[in-house]
Protein backbone atom coordinates (compact mmCIF):
# COMPACT_ATOMS: atom_id res chain seq x y z
CA UNK A 1 0.00 0.00 0.00
CA UNK A 2 1.12 3.42 -1.23
CA UNK A 3 1.00 6.12 1.47
CA UNK A 4 0.55 9.41 0.52
CA UNK A 5 3.10 11.99 2.20
CA UNK A 6 2.82 15.62 2.64
CA UNK A 7 5.47 18.45 2.40
CA UNK A 8 5.21 18.78 6.28
CA UNK A 9 6.45 15.07 7.08
CA UNK A 10 2.73 13.54 7.75
CA UNK A 11 2.12 10.24 6.34
CA UNK A 12 -2.21 9.38 5.18
CA UNK A 13 -1.39 5.57 6.80
CA UNK A 14 0.10 5.99 9.59
CA UNK A 15 -3.34 8.20 10.86
CA UNK A 16 -4.95 4.52 9.56
CA UNK A 17 -2.19 2.63 11.68
CA UNK A 18 -3.15 4.69 15.10
CA UNK A 19 -5.95 3.62 15.71
CA UNK A 20 -5.27 -0.03 14.97
CA UNK A 21 -3.17 0.03 18.17
CA UNK A 22 -6.80 -0.14 20.24
CA UNK A 23 -9.95 -2.56 20.27
CA UNK A 24 -13.03 -1.25 19.47
CA UNK A 25 -13.97 -2.71 22.95
CA UNK A 26 -11.51 -1.10 25.89
CA UNK A 27 -12.72 -3.70 27.96
CA UNK A 28 -11.18 -6.26 25.90
CA UNK A 29 -7.65 -4.84 26.06
CA UNK A 30 -5.73 -6.67 27.85
CA UNK A 31 -1.60 -6.63 28.56
CA UNK A 32 -0.25 -7.30 25.44
CA UNK A 33 -2.10 -4.46 23.83
CA UNK A 34 -0.71 -2.26 26.38
CA UNK A 35 3.04 -4.14 25.34
CA UNK A 36 2.30 -3.64 21.42
CA UNK A 37 1.63 0.07 21.86
CA UNK A 38 4.77 1.03 24.11
CA UNK A 39 6.95 -1.51 21.63
CA UNK A 40 5.26 0.47 18.77
CA UNK A 41 5.53 3.90 20.60
CA UNK A 42 6.98 5.64 17.48
CA UNK A 43 3.88 4.35 15.20
CA UNK A 44 1.64 5.52 17.57
CA UNK A 45 2.99 8.87 18.88
CA UNK A 46 3.22 9.82 14.36
CA UNK A 47 -0.10 8.71 13.81
CA UNK A 48 -1.60 10.46 16.76
CA UNK A 49 -0.16 13.98 15.97
CA UNK A 50 -0.52 13.62 12.24
CA UNK A 51 -4.58 12.57 12.63
CA UNK A 52 -4.42 15.81 15.13
CA UNK A 53 -3.28 17.78 12.77
CA UNK A 54 -4.88 16.94 10.04
CA UNK A 55 -8.47 17.72 12.60
CA UNK A 56 -6.77 21.38 13.48
CA UNK A 57 -5.90 21.95 9.33
CA UNK A 58 -9.64 20.95 9.03
CA UNK A 59 -11.30 23.36 11.79
CA UNK A 60 -9.12 26.21 11.33
CA UNK A 61 -6.25 25.78 8.38
CA UNK A 62 -2.74 26.56 8.50
CA UNK A 63 -3.24 28.58 11.88
CA UNK A 64 -3.45 26.59 14.99
CA UNK A 65 -4.73 29.93 16.88
CA UNK A 66 -8.41 29.98 17.51
CA UNK A 67 -9.76 33.36 16.85
CA UNK A 68 -12.83 35.54 17.77
CA UNK A 69 -14.92 36.30 14.86
CA UNK A 70 -16.92 39.97 14.33
CA UNK A 71 -20.04 40.54 13.02
CA UNK A 72 -19.72 39.92 9.49
CA UNK A 73 -16.04 39.26 9.66
CA UNK A 74 -14.58 36.55 6.99
CA UNK A 75 -12.96 33.35 8.05
CA UNK A 76 -9.81 34.55 6.85
CA UNK A 77 -9.96 37.96 7.96
CA UNK A 78 -10.26 36.78 11.48
CA UNK A 79 -7.30 34.46 11.21
CA UNK A 80 -5.31 37.41 9.88
CA UNK A 81 -5.99 39.58 12.38
CA UNK A 82 -5.48 37.36 15.55
CA UNK A 83 -1.96 36.23 14.16
CA UNK A 84 -1.09 39.51 13.67
CA UNK A 85 -1.87 40.39 17.43
CA UNK A 86 -0.10 37.35 18.65
CA UNK A 87 2.93 38.70 16.71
Amino acid sequence: MTSTQYSDGRQETRVENYTKFWKKDLGKEGEADNQNRVESYTDVVNGYYDGATELYEYGWAQSFHFSRFYKGEAFVASLARHEHYLS
